[in-house]
């Protein structure tokens, strides 16, 4: 047996490749938004900083109501507690990849969405959405493209 395992990800919206690598200490996702499209829900976590790299395009963060531009090669570590929302440029596709390390875990998450679980969550034993500690005025941000994912 091989002592590495090789995907590709193609042009897939999302991509979680814990299962596709056989990842046991890491979770990474790469994200393709479309332009003017943004993900659906501002999430925090109780234990795991997130490391995004953006590989191509433009677009922004807004982490803990603060607006932050991005574009490709930019790189952004997000303490657990804050708040995130990321979105594509009206302009302008984006395609980033998000780093979390799972070793801690005992998380616990803060993401909502009424009637949906979030995939992550059901993998290592979080609760729903349903139960979020984040306001309801704070899980989209204001003139953001309908979800087209999740």
């Amino acid at each position: 047996m091989a002592n590495y395992t090789k995907t590709n990800v193609g042009s897939t919206p999302r991509t979680e490749l814990h299962d596709n690598l056989g990842l046991t200490g890491a979770e990474v996702s790469i994200n393709q938004l479309p332009a003017g499209a943004g993900v659906p829900f501002v999430h925090a976590h109780q234990q795991n900083e997130e490391i995004y790299g953006i590989l191509a395009g433009k677009g922004k963060a807004v982490i803990d109501g603060e607006e932050i531009a991005l574009t490709a090669g930019d790189w952004l570590k997000v303490a657990p507690a804050a708040k995130r929302q990321f979105s594509a440029a009206a302009d302008s596709s984006i395609t980033y990849v998000c780093i979390q390390d799972l070793r801690r875990t005992t998380r616990l998450c803060t993401n909502t969405i009424s009637k949906f679980t979030c995939a992550i969550c059901s993998r290592f034993g979080a609760f729903s959405f349903e139960n979020s500690i984040i306001p309801k005025n704070e899980r989209t941000l204001p003139g953001m493209a309908e979800p087209f994912w999740y």
